[in-house]
C-alpha cells in the first residue's frame, strides 16, 4: 500500500534521478491517462524499484493516489496468487467503512478473509475454494475501482507462478477503470522464450500505457552522478572506473557511491578521486557488486554477520525468529544482530516485520563469499526451523536439503513439496520439482515414473500447447524411462497433438504408445479410444475395430475407468451419425462418480457429443450439453476442457444470430486462454464468414487461409474449412478456384463418409461445380447426398443441417432447368433453417429461392430478396443484404424490378440502409470501401454516413459501434 512507498525522508542515500528522465517521464505520462498499463524490464540492479518510487512522487504532487504493492519472489509457498494478495492485503484500510464491494470480490476472500464484511450479496455469489484466474482477475479489478484513483504495482513478475502470470495477463489485458497497474520484471530470467505474461499479450488500444525497458548507465550519465554526489573534482576520471566495475548497472554504481560517502563522513573531507581510483582497481572484482555489500558488513558484530548469513542461506525475506534460529542465536543477541544489519543497510525491512537483502545481487554476493561448511551447517538449520512451522513450507525444506548436498533425503522432500504444491493448483512449482527430481540420475525409477506422469497430468490440463508438448518430449527423451511410463506419457503427448493442435502425427504417436502398453491391457484400452479421431488414414470400420479390440481386452475385467472410455468413444460415433441413443445414454450417464477418470471421460462425452450436434443441427440440444461440460470443469479443474467448450458455445451463439461484437468475444476467449490452439480455427471460420457476409474479402480470405495452415486433425473442421474458402473464391468471381478447392474436401467427405454433417461443403461444391459447366459432376454429387440421407432416414438418425444442404444442393442443381422446382427445395431447407434457429443460412436460402422464381413472379422475387436483406441487416451482414436489395431494385447483379413507390420515412430511426452504413463504419470501413462493399456512389455514402451519425447522437466514426451496441442492449 501507499506505506510500502518509501518517503522522501528515507535515510538511504537519496540519489537523483539520473539517466532515467525519459523513462520517468513515459510512465508518469501512461499513468495520468488511466486506465493505463505500465511494463518495465531491466536486468538485476537495474533500478526498477526506485523508477516506480519516482514515478509515484511525481504522481502523488498533482493527485492523491491509492498505491499497492506485491512482489513476486523465487522462493515461494505453493500459494497461487500470493503476489495479488500480499498487493491487496490491509486493503479494508483504505475503503470507507460503508463501501461494499460488488459479489465478484468475493472470491478473494479465500485469501483475504477481512474482505468478508465488504462483499455485497456474498450469499448470492458463492466462490470455489481455488478460484480459477479469471474469477480472481475480476475480483481484483472490482476491488482496484472501488479503491480509484488507484495503481496496483507487482515487482519481479518474471518469478510468477502461473495462476499468478494469467491472472495478470487478463487484469493488464481489461485494466480497472481509472486506475493503473505497473509490472516490473527481468527477461533475463523468464524461461527461454518465455513471454512475460504472453504471446498474444498487446497494451490495450483505448488505455494508457507503455513498455519500458531500462538499459545500464552510460558513462556520462556516472560521470553527473558522481559530480552531484562527491563535486566535479575528478569525477570523470572516478566514473570511468566505477563505469568499469559496474558495466553501467545503477545499483552496483549506487552501493559504490554509498561506501565512498560513508568514507567522507569518516575523514571529514571528499575523498581524493585519484586515491579512490587506485583503491577500487586494487580490489580487483570489477563490476561487482561484492566489495561495496563487504565494505558495508565490515562494522558488524558477530551476531550481525550471523544474521546477514542466516539471511543470505534461508534466501526470502522472513521474520526475526526464523532468521535468529537459522543464525544459532540467543533471541537477545539476534535482535541486536538484525538492528546492525538494518542501520549499516545490509538488510531492509522487505515488508512488516520479514527481513532480507535488499537486492538479489547483495544476498548472491554474500552466500558466495561463504565457506562450504558454514553454508551447509546453516542449510542444515534452516530444515530443522522450517519443519516446526505450522503448516511446514515444503518447498523451502527442499531447497534446503538440496543446497547442503543431501541426495538421499532430498528426493523424497521434493517430491512432497511437489504434491503439495499440485494440490494449491500451483502447477508452476510443481513442474519445476518434478524436473529436478527427473534431473537425478539416482532417482528411485517408481518415483522417476510418478514424477513423469505427473508432469504429464500436468501438461495434459494445462492450456499451453507449445510448452506443454516440450514437456512431454522431453520425459520421452529420457532413456531410463520405464516403458509403461513412456508408452503413458507418449499417449498424453498424442492427445495433445490432436486434440489442441490438429497435427495428425499424433495419431501415429498414439499408435507407438499403444504398442508400448500393449503389456499393460488397462492403459492400452485408455489409449485405443483416442484413434476414434482419426478420420483421415481410417475408413470408418476400422475405427469401429479399435473400440472392438478395446471391449475385447476389458472382457473380464472389471475397469470402470475403461469402460467409461470406450463408451464415451462409442457415444461420439454414435451422436455423429445423428442416432438419437446417444443423446439419451448422455443423459443416463452418472455426473458426480468418485473415480476421477470416470468423471474426466463423463466431461469428455459431454463435449463430444455437443459437438456432434451442433455439427447434425441439434443446437438445443448441443448447447444443453457444452453448458454442462463448461459448469463442470470451471474454476480450473480442467482449464483445457472448460476452453473447448467456451468456445463451442460462443460459436453456438454466433449461429443463432448473435454477431455483434463476435471478433472481441473471440479475441477475449484466446486471452482468457493463451496458448489454446484449439481457439483459433473456429475463430477464423467464424469471424471469416462474418467478414465475408460484410463484403471483407481480403480479410475474410486471411482468417480462411490461416485455417489451411492451422489444423488438420479434425475431419470436419477441414470441410468446414473448404467451404468458406471457396464460397469466397465464388464470391469473388472465381469458381475455377473455388471448384479446385472443393475437390480434396470431396474426397475427404466421401472417405470418412462424413454426410451426416452439416459443413456447408455441398451446397458450395454443387454451386463450383455448376458456374465452371460440369453440370454432371454436380449431379453425381447431389445423387451421392440423397443415398446418404436416405440411408439415415431410414435407421431413423437425425441430421437437420445435413439435410437442409441436401435441399439447398438440389435447388443449386436445378435453379436453371428447372427454377419452380429449384424454389421448392429451397423452401424446404428454409423452413429446416428456420427451425432450427439458424438465420444466416436461412437468409441465403431466402436469397436463393426469390432469384429463382424471379423471372416467373417478379413481385414474389422482390418480397423475398428484401425479406432476405432484412435478416441480413439484423445479422451485420452488410454485403449480403446490399446485394439483395440491389438485384431487388433491378441493378446489374439482378433481373427484379423496383415498383414505383414512395420512400418510407423513418424519422429519428436508422433507415435499413443507415443501418447498413452505420456496422461497415463499426468495422473501421472508409467511405470508398463501404461505397463498393453496398454498390454506391462515395457522394451517397457520404451523405448516408452523415445522418448516421447525426442519428446515433455521435460526432466520431469510432464511436458509432458502441452507439449501436447500445440501441441494441435498449
Amino acid at each position: 500500500m501507499a506505506e510500502n512507498i518509501p518517503s522522501e525522508e528515507d535515510s538511504t542515500p537519496h540519489f537523483g534521478m539520473i539517466g532515467r528522465e525519459q523513462e520517468l517521464h513515459t510512465a508518469v505520462a501512461a499513468l495520468q491517462r488511466p486506465p493505463a498499463v505500465v511494463l518495465l524490464e531491466g536486468e538485476a540492479g537495474s533500478g526498477k524499484t526506485r523508477l516506480v518510487q519516482e514515478v509515484m512522487r511525481a504522481l502523488n504532487r498533482t493527485t492523491q493516489v491509492q498505491v499497492l504493492l506485491g512482489h513476486c519472489t523465487p522462493l515461494r509457498e505453493p500459494l497461487p496468487y500470493e503476489p495479488l494478495v500480499r498487493g491487496l492485503r490491509g486493503v479494508t484500510r483504505l475503503l470507507p467503512q460503508t463501501t461494499l464491494l460488488p459479489p465478484e470480490a468475493a472470491v478473494l476472500s479465500t485469501f483475504l478473509p477481512e474482505l468478508d464484511g465488504h462483499v455485497a450479496d456474498r450469499a448470492h455469489r458463492p466462490h470455489p475454494d481455488e478460484p480459477h484466474r479469471d474469477l480472481v482477475a475480476e475480483a481484483v479489478r472490482v476491488v482496484l475501482e472501488a479503491l480509484k484513483p488507484a495503481i496496483l504495482i507487482i515487482e519481479d513478475v518474471h518469478w510468477a507462478d502461473e495462476p499468478t502470470r494469467e491472472a495478470l495477463f487478463l487484469l493488464a489485458s481489461k485494466p480497472p477503470a481509472e486506475c493503473g497497474l505497473v509490472l516490473t520484471y527481468r527477461e533475463d530470467d523468464l524461461d527461454a522464450g518465455q513471454p512475460v505474461l504472453s504471446s498474444s499479450y498487446r497494451l490495450p488500444v483505448a488505455s494508457g500505457g507503455a513498455e519500458i525497458r531500462l538499459g545500464p548507465l552510460s558513462e556520462p550519465d556516472i560521470t553527473r552522478l558522481v559530480a552531484q554526489e562527491l563535486g566535479p573534482s575528478g569525477a570523470e576520471a572516478l566514473a570511468h572506473e566505477l563505469f568499469k566495475r559496474s558495466a553501467g548497472i545503477p545499483l552496483v554504481v549506487e552501493e559504490d557511491l554509498i561506501t565512498l560517502i560513508e568514507r567522507r563522513k569518516v575523514v571529514g573531507q571528499a575523498p581524493d578521486g585519484a586515491a579512490v581510483q587506485v583503491a577500487l582497481r586494487e580490489k580487483g572484482v570489477p563490476r561487482a557488486l561484492r566489495e561495496a555489500i563487504f565494505e558495508r558488513m565490515e562494522p558488524l558484530s558477530a551476531a550481525g554477520l550471523a544474521v546477514v548469513e542466516a539471511a543470505a542461506v534461508v534466501e526470502v525475506a522472513s521474520e526475526q525468529t526464523l532468521l535468529t534460529q537459522v543464525a544459532g542465536l540467543s533471541p537477545a543477541d539476534g535482535t541486536r544482530g538484525l538492528i546492525e544489519a538494518l542501520k549499516a543497510k545490509v538488510l531492509c525491512e522487505a515488508s512488516p516485520a520479514r527481513y532480507g537483502f535488499r537486492h538479489v545481487l547483495a544476498r548472491q554476493a554474500v552466500y558466495a563469499n561463504m565457506l562450504g561448511p558454514v553454508r551447509d551447517m546453516l542449510h542444515g538449520e534452516a530444515v530443522r526451523a522450517l519443519e516446526a512451522c505450522d503448516p511446514p513450507p515444503l518447498v523451502q525444506i527442499a531447497h534446503h536439503i538440496w543446497a547442503r548436498g543431501d541426495t538421499k533425503n532430498w528426493p523424497q522432500a521434493a517430491e512432497a513439496a511437489a504434491r503439495q504444491a499440485v494440490a494449491l493448483g500451483d502447477d508452476a512449482t510443481a513442474s519445476s520439482l518434478l524436473h529436478q527430481i527427473l534431473d537425478q540420475s539416482g532417482t528411485d525409477p517408481a518415483m522417476r515414473s510418478e514424477a513423469a506422469l505427473a508432469l504429464a497430468e500436468i501438461a495434459h490440463k494445462a492450456t499451453d500447447y507449445t510448452r506443454s508438448v516440450t514437456i512431454l518430449r522431453r520425459l520421452l527423451a529420457d532413456p531410463r524411462l520405464p516403458e509403461l511410463t513412456r508408452g503413458r506419457v507418449r499417449a498424453t503427448l498424442a492427445t495433445l497433438m490432436v486434440n489442441q493442435a490438429g497435427d495428425i502425427s499424433g495419431y501415429r504417436e498414439m499408435e507407438r504408445a499403444i504398442t508400448e502398453l500393449m503389456p499393460w491391457p488397462r492403459c492400452a484400452v485408455l489409449s485405443m479410444v483416442g484413434m476414434v479421431l482419426d478420420e483421415h488414414t481410417q475408413t470408418p470400420d476400422q475405427i469401429t475395430g479399435w473400440l472392438d479390440k478395446a471391449d475385447a481386452l476389458l472382457e473380464g475385467d472389471d475397469f470402470p475407468a475403461g469402460e467409461a472410455a470406450v463408451l464415451s468413444a462409442r457415444l461420439s460415433v454414435q451422436a455423429g451419425l445423428g442416432d438419437s441413443a446417444a443423446w439419451d445414454a448422455v443423459a443416463a450417464l452418472p455426473r458426480g462418480s468418485a473415480d476421477p477418470e470416470v468423471h474426466r471421460q463423463m466431461l469428455i462425452t459431454l463435449y463430444n457429443v455437443g459437438l456432434s450436434g451442433i455439427r447434425s443441427g441439434l443446437d438445443e440440444r448441443a448447447r444443453g450439453l457444452i453448458e454442462e461440460c463448461a459448469r463442470l470443469t470451471e474454476g480450473g479443474t480442467n482449464p483445457s476442457l472448460e476452453s473447448y467448450a467456451r468456445t463451442q458455445l460462443l460459436r453456438l451463439d454466433w449461429l443463432g444470430g448473435h454477431w455483434a461484437g463476435v471478433e472481441g468475444r473471440f479475441s477475449e476467449l484466446a486471452f482468457r486462454y493463451p496458448g489454446m490452439a484449439m481457439i483459433a480455427p473456429i475463430q477464423g471460420l467464424v469471424c471469416g464468414t462474418t467478414a465475408a457476409a460484410r463484403g471483407e474479402w481480403s480479410k475474410a480470405l486471411e482468417w480462411f487461409e490461416a485455417l489451411v495452415e492451422g489444423r488438420e486433425g479434425e475431419v470436419t473442421g477441414d470441410l468446414e474449412g473448404a467451404a468458406a474458402r471457396a464460397s469466397v473464391q465464388l464470391a469473388s468471381g472465381d469458381p475455377a478456384r473455388a471448384w479446385a478447392t472443393v475437390q480434396p474436401a470431396l474426397e475427404l467427405l466421401r472417405h470418412s463418409e462424413a454426410w451426416a454433417r452439416g459443413c456447408g461443403l455441398l451446397p458450395v461444391a454443387v454451386r463450383a461445380a455448376m458456374a465452371c459447366g460440369d453440370d454432371a459432376d454436380g449431379a453425381r454429387l447431389v445423387d451421392e447426398a440423397i443415398k446418404a440421407q436416405q440411408e439415415r432416414t431410414a435407421r431413423g438418425f437425425l441430421a437437420p443441417a445435413a439435410d437442409a444442404e441436401v435441399s439447398t444442393a438440389c435447388g443449386h442443381l436445378l435453379a436453371s432447368s428447372d427454377p419452380q422446382a429449384a424454389a421448392v427445395h429451397f423452401g424446404d431447407a428454409e423452413q429446416v433453417w428456420r427451425k432450427m434457429g439458424r438465420p444466416y443460412p436461412r437468409a441465403q436460402v431466402m436469397e436463393a429461392r426469390a432469384r429463382a422464381v424471379a423471372e416467373a413472379s417478379p413481385e414474389l422475387a422482390k418480397e423475398g430478396l428484401n425479406a432476405a436483406a432484412d435478416v441480413f441487416v439484423q445479422l451485420g451482414a452488410t454485403y449480403d443484404a446490399a446485394r439483395c436489395r440491389r438485384t431487388a431494385h433491378g441493378g446489374p447483379t439482378g433481373s427484379v424490378r423496383s415498383s414505383v413507390r414512395g420512400r418510407r420515412g423513418y424519422g429519428g430511426q436508422l433507415s435499413p440502409r443507415e443501418i447498413e452504413v452505420a456496422q461497415l463504419l463499426a468495422t473501421g470501413a472508409s467511405n470508398k470501401e463501404i461505397a463498393e462493399v453496398l454498390f454506391l456512389s462515395v457522394r451517397t455514402v457520404e451523405h448516408h454516413v452523415a445522418r448516421a451519425l447525426s442519428k446515433l447522437g455521435v460526432t466520431e466514426r469510432s464511436a458509432v459501434g458502441g452507439a449501436l451496441q447500445a440501441r441494441s442492449d435498449g
